[in-house]
């Protein structure tokens, strides 16, 4: 696969090699006959997901089952969804030699043709709609990736986009409220131009969805300041959208929500204390 661990050796604290290697969950009985959901989650600054040695406190553990929990919560959603978990490097690095040219189409080309050699599907399926996801570094990774002229290693089908403390500055926090306000801007074109009520409802209920989770107070500034903008976004257009009360205006602001949990929720367990379920209910 493309993914490439260039710090594989250089990482005592995993077992095994992380040189192009992915997890892919695949629900039992999986039907691959039709284009498939997928869900893509970038790690932070950890081993990721490879198996912890015996000298981390929980050898023989992996982070996606003991911290994650990503497998319980895609059940837990009841959707017919392939999660695919790529190995980067400890510094959330996913491409071949650098950030920018880690392609998440070919990514996900590749790993469902592997799946195939594997003998899980006889047939590799179509792609569907693509979920992007990100805990802490791998924000970073995704950050690179919108920045990018067309973002052309961005799959189109994109349609969502979930974020757990995974804004880690201002340049990241600039490039996320324009990818956002991008999609919020396309979403107001698309409604002002329907021809009736029906076909905004038609349009919305397939539309972007964006979640954001944060408690950590490094994290606190970037979520409350993209809060801010998405809020004087709809400010500003909440006429154009027919009212606060329309049901165009609270249907799209509820497809953008940030959450501050309560009680506090740690930096490492802000992906699995059911925040990804939560993200998952979103999506149409």
């Amino acid at each position: 696969m493309t993914t490439l661990n260039r710090n594989a050796s250089l990482v005592p604290e995993a077992e095994g090699s992380a040189a192009q290697r992915a997890i892919a969950y695949v629900p039992a009985a999986f039907d691959a006959s039709s284009a498939v959901e997928i869900l893509v989650h970038l790690h932070g600054h950890n081993i990721g997901q490879r198996q912890r040695s015996a000298k981390t406190s929980a050898p023989g553990t992996v982070r996606d089952v003991l911290l994650d929990k990503i497998a319980s919560q895609v059940v837990a959603s009841g959707r017919r969804m392939i999660v695919l978990l790529p190995q980067g490097t400890p510094s959330s690095g996913f491409g071949p030699t650098s950030f920018s040219d880690f392609d998440i189409g070919k990514f996900i080309d590749e790993a469902l043709a592997a799946l195939v050699t594997a003998g899980v599907f006889s047939a590799k399926p179509g792609v569907g709609p693509v979920v992007l996801s990100g805990h802490s570094g791998g924000g970073g990774a995704l950050s690179v990736l919108l920045s990018q002229q067309g973002t052309p290693r961005i799959p189109a089908t994109t349609e969502a986009e979930f974020l757990y403390e995974a804004i880690n500055g201002t340049n990241e926090l600039a490039t996320q409220t324009a990818f956002l306000t991008g999609k919020l801007n396309a979403a107001l074109a698309a409604i002002k131009a329907a021809a009736d009520d029906a076909a905004k409802s038609a349009y919305l209920a397939t539309s972007f969805r964006f979640a954001g989770f944060y408690d950590s107070e490094y994290y606190v500034p970037f979520y409350t300041q993209l809060k801010h903008a998405l809020d004087a976004w709809f400010a500003q257009h909440a006429a154009a959208l027919g009212g606060t009360k329309s049901a165009a205006y609270t249907t799209l602001r509820a497809q953008y929500a940030i959450f501050n949990p309560s009680p506090p929720v740690a930096h490492d367990e802000q992906v699995g204390h059911d925040h990804l379920l939560t993200s998952l209910r979103m999506l149409p």
